[in-house]
């Protein structure tokens, strides 16, 4: 058995043993970084109010082709990396584990962190209500809504999100929701892996640039191992 597979199989176990219904998963590619919506980060700015929403749709508007909500509005802003208070999760961890085992940021090819996956239970999590402005503060957790079915890549992806707003922005603070772990020079072998499971870029991101970005990455990481094969 390949080594990625084995690291999946390990990861099964975990998921079994660990099963908590209903449960949705979040992967890190930096075991150290903390579940925070990206609005609400240190130096965090994004879509915090209507105006800004406003600004947004008056920009997006023309790739749309029916009307949306509030909600599916920052759904679709976050998908695309605008900064938002909602916080991306999905109710498959296969996927979650797909995104524990990405590169980070600005280091192209390059694995220099472990990845991590975290699993949280939502029965304690209320659904957004309809028409809710997603800007009031509000004491308590986080919404959750459940994003799957409003784009392409958010079906794609089994997306469920939790939306957050000042008071709740550190959610998990005082607990550690980690569950997995995946060493930095494993996460290549693990990628390769998921995609007998179906599980990969072309299929995460359902859009062909974001799919050549990652096939980019991965020349990037073949070549970085042959240069290193070469000094030996």
């Amino acid at each position: 058995m390949s080594v990625g597979l084995k690291i999946i199989a390990s990861y099964l176990e975990v998921l079994a043993d660990k099963l908590t219904t209903p449960a949705i998963y979040r992967g890190h590619a930096d075991a150290s970084w903390k579940p925070v919506p990206t609005a609400f980060r240190e130096d965090g700015f994004g879509i915090t109010n209507l105006l800004e929403l406003a600004r947004w749709k008056e920009i997006a508007g023309r790739f749309r082709d029916r009307s949306l909500t509030d909600i599916e509005w920052l759904v679709l802003a976050q998908h695309y990396g605008v900064h938002t208070p909602l916080l991306d999760w999905t109710s498959n961890p296969l996927v979650a584990l797909f995104f524990a085992c990405q590169s980070e940021k600005g280091h192209q090819g390059l694995w220099g962190s472990s990845g991590a996956v975290l699993q949280i239970t939502t029965t304690d999590i209320e659904r957004i209500p309809p028409n809710r402005n997603p800007f009031d503060d509000w004491v308590g957790r986080p919404f959750l809504v459940n994003a799957e079915s409003m784009n392409a890549r958010t079906l794609a992806q089994d997306s469920m999100m939790t939306l957050h707003c000042a008071t709740n922005s550190k959610m998990n603070d005082g607990y550690d929701p980690n569950i997995f772990y995946v060493e930095a020079h494993s996460k290549p072998a693990v990628l390769s892996a998921l995609r007998m499971f179906g599980v990969s870029s072309e299929r995460i991101y359902a859009d062909i640039n974001t799919a050549a970005r990652d096939f980019q990455e991965r020349l990037a990481h073949d070549a970085n191992v042959r240069q290193k094969l070469g000094s030996r």
